[in-house]
């Protein structure tokens, strides 16, 4: 019997822990999803708690994990270089990475990539510079993660972004999806979390621009909690499931939402200018995204087609069945997380 590969997807959001086991067999190399937990995050301070918590709760005994970091001190950039192998560009954009960071190169941890381009018509020739992506976190930042996740005895093969595992998300779901039903279109993915809002948008199985901008489902709670009066969890509790009150929770989060779907429009018209391709269809995932009208509130905003979208369609997937209900019960809050652990096709 072929012995398989597992890697743990771990998304430690701002009030919940969530993680995906994904497995890879040696023979055919087949991947399918093998482990579900999430925990409450009750208080920052015992995240390492809510870890443990939550592999317990998928019985998962994997201790390899992706995770990812995020926040003002994460920047992405996007940089033009002019054209050069891919040794000597990534030297040159190292040199030059002091211009895009807001803190010493010395302090920092960099790594960049070239982006796609798109195919070249008939007889035209390739442009003369390329567009890089360059990412940088605080090196301190870096060691708090990997010193937390050992504690809880886990042991990191990888620390990615959440903007970017958000797009891995989607391109490990069209890759098991046949040639022909692949998405080719132009897709922002938005994913709307606690506090921070992250946006990936494709074009077909490529990545063209990230973003992560401040605001998301606390700043929404906190505007209800003092709307209606009442404290945080039962805020909490209407934003999911308003019943009655409906029209006084949409009305108390109208505020906030405008000024994060403004941050977001801000992010379409950009890539739309820089690329001269339109966004064609919005999916929206995330803890916030659970918000009673938010899908509708979105489309009329964008004035684009916006729906939620599921990252396991046509996934194989092989867990106990309580499990399996769990999983689908967070299909909007497992992109993340899915995205993370989708790493596992990129190990040797």
């Amino acid at each position: 019997m072929a012995k398989k590969q597992k890697l743990i997807g771990l998304d430690i959001g701002t009030s919940e822990v969530r993680c995906v086991e994904v497995s890879v067999t040696g023979v055919g190399e087949e991947i399918a999803v093998t482990g579900f937990g999430y925990a409450a995050v009750e208080d920052q301070t015992k995240r390492k708690e809510a870890i443990l918590a939550a592999l317990n709760r998928g019985g998962i005994k994997t201790r390899r994990v992706v995770t990812a970091v995020s926040g003002r001190l994460v920047p992405v950039r996007y940089v033009t270089m002019p054209r050069m192998p891919d040794e000597k560009l990534r030297e040159a954009v190292m040199v030059e990475a002091n211009k895009y960071i807001p803190f010493e190169v010395d302090q920092a941890v960099i790594d960049c990539e070239m982006l796609a381009e798109e195919p070249l018509a008939e007889g035209q020739e390739p442009s003369s510079e390329v567009a890089v992506r360059l990412a940088a976190v605080k090196r301190d930042i870096i060691e708090e993660h990997v010193g937390e996740l050992g504690e809880a005895g886990l042991y990191p093969i990888i620390i990615d972004h959440d903007c970017f595992a958000l797009g891995n998300a989607f391109e490990f779901r069209e890759m098991y999806k046949p040639e022909g039903e692949r998405e080719k279109r132009v897709i922002a993915l938005v994913d709307v979390g606690g506090e921070k809002t992250s946006i990936n948008v494709m074009s077909g199985l490529n990545s063209f621009f990230t973003r992560e901008v401040p605001g998301g489902g606390v700043g929404l709670t906190e505007s209800i909690a003092r709307r209606l009066s009442i404290n945080n969890e039962e805020a909490e509790e209407l934003k999911k499931n308003p019943g009655e009150n409906a029209e006084e929770v949409m009305e108390a989060v109208l505020g906030p939402l405008d000024d994060l779907m403004s941050e977001i429009s801000l992010s379409f018209d950009y890539f739309e200018n820089q690329h001269e391709k339109l966004v064609e269809e919005v999916l929206i995932s995330g803890g916030t995204s659970q918000l009673a009208g938010i899908m509708e509130v979105f489309q009329q905003h964008f004035g684009k087609p916006t729906n939620f979208w599921d990252p396991l369609e046509g996934l194989k997937l092989e867990l106990p069945a309580h499990q399996m209900g769990q999983l689908k019960s967070h299909v909007r809050t497992v992109p993340v997380a899915l995205g993370l652990a989708a790493r596992v096709g990129t190990l040797s």
